[in-house]
């Protein structure tokens, strides 16, 4: 019965991409695109899988129990479910103030809760089986990469394939991004995000406008913090393509590096409990108390700007050169290795072709500081190396499109040529 629904719903949803469209506006085929989408299921069910297997406690086993506590209540308390499904979400009114670090806890905890409530959902649909909830996850997930890629594509077409490869096919991005993990959920947020905020700047339709403030919604619901790193550098994108400066890289370059110490410094000049040194401490701590295998001796930080200078090359060297290829490491820290030195091929072969000058889409600039703030914001706050590996998937999924948009590798460019004439001469024969 399982394994019939699996193969029903992924018919389902396969469909539905088909009979609507979805491969408008991507350069590829329909089926190239279920393709993906299919691709991006199967590779959720290895997620799952290998957590079941590999882990006694894991994240998915959490809430997938949660979820089924709470579903037991359908059955002899259906009244008050669907109340504690619908409205129970907490104290909002008395949490408001998201940069707050007594609020912060809150925030945290809302993300937990949407993610169980979606899982609850699934599991009427899947009559509680996790690997059926996969599809129901992935169906959001593609939803937002899909936009993201549009997005991008819609801007230089001619590197739909670097654009493909880079939002959906890095080894770490499709298996951390198709799990049942709320790194989905923040990727496809922030491609909503992105694709919404192109539609507003293109378009004044009072439609656009509430989608994307939906789509910021959809970020503080599933990770906060990532919307506070996001605003700077979105009110900068949004500024600079209203405005249209002659130096745009400049521009956006002094615009985010004067917000970011007027963030900073908020704790001084407000004399308010915004202290944004302590939300990163506070994050930093909460790792510390999940003990890990691959514990990278992370050093502590404190609440003054001189400590975070000091860690900024351990936070480089965890985010960029972690995990270490070591031949007597477990099997899924090799993999994760080899990955970690792909991402970082394409960034040094991309970063040596970057061209500021010749680049006039702000939407690059925006992915390249918000994905590397994070990136840095990860190699502070996280001690144990394979959470590293997963927190930092869904910006890899943004980082690498913005070097792809900003730069010219000429050895890309021929790779480009020769597969599009190959693609023909298939197509012909």
């Amino acid at each position: 019965m399982q394994v019939f629904l699996f193969c029903i719903y992924l018919l389902l949803f396969s469909s539905f991409f088909y009979v609507y469209r979805t491969e408008k506006n991507t350069g590829f085929s329909i089926q190239i695109i279920i393709g993906v989408f299919i691709l991006k299921v199967l590779a959720g069910c290895l997620n799952l899988y290998i957590h079941e297997r590999e882990y006694v406690s894991n994240d998915i086993r959490f809430y997938h129990l949660q979820a089924l506590e709470d579903l037991s209540k359908l059955s002899t308390e259906p009244s008050f479910f669907w109340k504690q499904f619908l409205f129970n979400w907490g104290d909002i009114t008395h949490h408001l103030n998201i940069f707050s670090t007594v609020d912060s806890v809150y925030w945290s905890d809302l993300g937990n809760s949407v993610h169980t409530k979606f899982m609850v959902l699934s599991d009427i649909f899947s009559m509680g089986n996790p690997f059926v909830n996969v599809i129901f996850f992935n169906v959001i997930y593609f939803f937002g990469q899909l936009l993201l890629y549009k997005t991008c594509y819609s801007i230089q077409p001619q590197k739909k394939i670097l654009f493909f490869i880079t939002i959906f096919m890095i080894p770490s991005v499709l298996f951390w991004c198709s799990g049942i993990h709320k790194d989905g959920w923040v990727l496809s947020a922030i491609g909503c995000i992105v694709y919404f905020t192109n539609a507003c700047l293109k378009s004044k339709k009072l439609s656009t406008f509430f989608f994307f403030f939906c789509s910021l919604f959809f970020l503080l619901m599933s990770r906060y913090f990532y919307l506070l790193c996001l605003l700077p550098p979105l009110i900068i994108w949004i500024s600079i393509s209203y405005f249209k400066p002659i130096k745009k890289f400049t521009t956006f370059l002094l615009s985010y590096t004067c917000l970011l110490i007027l963030l900073f410094s908020m704790k001084w000049i407000t004399n308010s409990h915004i202290d944004l040194l302590q939300i990163i401490i506070h994050k930093q701590e909460g790792f510390f108390l999940l003990k890990g295998y691959s514990d990278m001796n992370t050093p502590a930080l404190a609440n003054n700007i001189q400590s975070f200078c000091k860690n900024f090359p351990s936070a480089l060297d965890h985010i960029l050169l972690q995990p270490v290829f070591k031949l007597g490491n477990p099997i899924k820290y090799i993999f994760a290795a080899v990955d970690t030195y792909l991402v970082l091929f394409f960034i040094v072969i991309l970063g040596l072709h970057v061209q500021f000058k010749k680049s006039q889409d702000t939407l690059f600039y925006f992915l390249l500081f918000f994905s590397f703030s994070v990136y840095l914001f990860i190699g502070y706050t996280i001690p144990n190396c394979g959470a590293l590996v997963r927190y930092k998937s869904e910006f890899t999924a943004l980082l690498l499109p913005a070097l792809v948009g900003l730069s010219e590798v000429p050895i890309f460019d021929k790779l480009i040529l020769s597969i599009a004439t190959i693609g023909k001469r298939i197509k012909h024969t």
